[in-house]
């Protein structure tokens, strides 16, 4: 059935899901009020709903956030940490400051140079949730975050505005223009550390 493909072609959360339903409900309500003929479908059409959204708060769970443990944090930091190419320095950094500062994806891509004060081991981030600039620590008691950016800016040579430039593509990726690299991005970064990440 059509109405069955648009409600589960994607997995998406409970709320998601009950508001594509409403919108629906809401679409044929208008088409039978305007066309008697459409009562019938209607009715038939709104008993398959109602059954569709109790079998999905049975079957499907909103998803749960948690934060990391410590050994689960361990790993993902350890995973680029001795690779030296580009790629794998950017990325140490991506998962460092996720990590040791809490950064949302949108504020990480975003993130200058500028914006990074070294000394006390501070990022000020100039639009974060609700367009609101914060000053955020680096919580990493080794330092190696930071030991990390700064091999970072080292290797883009001192002359990107960028810490997360766009980078060329291939298995000597390189540094690109300096525009900020995209969200999907930092997503890919996270989802190949969780996989490589000893378990």
């Amino acid at each position: 059935m059509v109405l069955r493909a648009i409600i589960h072609e994607a997995d998406v959360a409970k709320t998601a899901r009950q508001n594509r339903l409403s919108h629906i409900r809401k679409l044929l309500e208008l088409l039978a009020i305007g066309h008697g003929h459409y009562r019938q479908h209607y009715n038939a059409v709104k008993s398959f709903l109602r059954v569709q959204a109790n079998d999905g708060d049975k079957s499907r769970a909103e998803r749960v956030k948690r934060a990391l443990n410590p050994h689960e944090a361990t790993a993902l930091l350890g995973v680029w940490r001795n690779d030296t190419s580009d790629v794998g320095r950017r990325n140490d950094v991506m998962i460092s400051l996720l990590v040791y500062a809490d950064l949302r994806r949108s504020e990480l891509i975003a993130l200058r140079w500028s914006d990074i004060n070294f000394e006390d081991m501070t990022i000020t981030v100039r639009r974060g949730k609700g367009d609101k600039e914060r000053v955020v620590a680096i919580v990493d008691p080794s330092e190696g975050t930071v030991q990390a950016l700064q091999s970072l800016r080292h290797a883009q040579g001192g002359s990107y505005t960028h810490v997360f430039p766009s980078m060329t593509r291939g298995r000597t990726a390189t540094w690109a223009a300096d525009t900020p690299t995209v969200d999907q991005t930092a997503m890919r970064v996270v989802s190949q550390t969780a996989k490589r990440a000893p378990q």
